[in-house]
């Protein structure tokens, strides 16, 4: 098995990226300052891109799954659909994954999601708020505001789907 392992600084912490045999395996968020220099590569170039505030897409980029369950795998193919700038409810990924009364569990698998910013937990919120996150309440403000989701969509408490979101399916 190749391994490779790069991060980049961000808000004062860093984001760390681990590839395994060419798949995306983790992407973590933490306080602690990078380590090390990141490659040139496609993906550190995009991750570079996404922490300074662009809209990037990472579909390209194939993700290793190993060690989900086959609901959570497609829980989380279907969460890494939500389009940059969009949010969605722990109850719209569920129905959109075909399981529409099991938002708990979609909200399970999102807490324990190795692989944020590719997949993008951070756009999957509460019916009445925020919800949780992978790291911290603050990384995932820090992501939805990078991302330029205005503060009124998910500080209220109050989740309102845009006309601009678009059905997962």
């Amino acid at each position: 098995m190749t391994e490779t392992r790069f991060s980049l600084p961000f808000r004062g912490g860093s984001v760390t990226v681990v590839e395994r045999d060419g798949a995306v395996f983790q992407v973590g968020i933490s306080d602690a300052r990078p380590i090390g220099n990141a490659p040139r590569t496609g993906l550190a170039g995009d991750m570079r891109r996404y922490l300074a505030g662009e809209k990037v897409s990472f579909d390209r980029y194939k993700v290793d799954y190993s060690g989900y369950t086959e609901f959570r795998k497609h829980v989380l193919q279907t969460a890494r659909k939500i389009p940059h700038g969009e949010m969605r409810s722990y109850g719209e990924v569920a129905e959109a994954a075909g399981k529409p009364r099991a938002y708990r569990a979609v909200g399970s698998t999102m807490a324990n999601n190795r692989i944020c910013i590719i997949v993008p937990c951070h756009r999957v919120v509460g019916a009445n708020g925020l919800g949780g996150f992978t790291g911290s309440l603050e990384h995932k403000i820090a992501l939805l505001e990078l991302e330029g989701i205005p503060k009124e969509r998910w500080l209220t408490g109050t989740y309102s789907k845009s006309k601009a979101d678009r059905p997962l399916r």
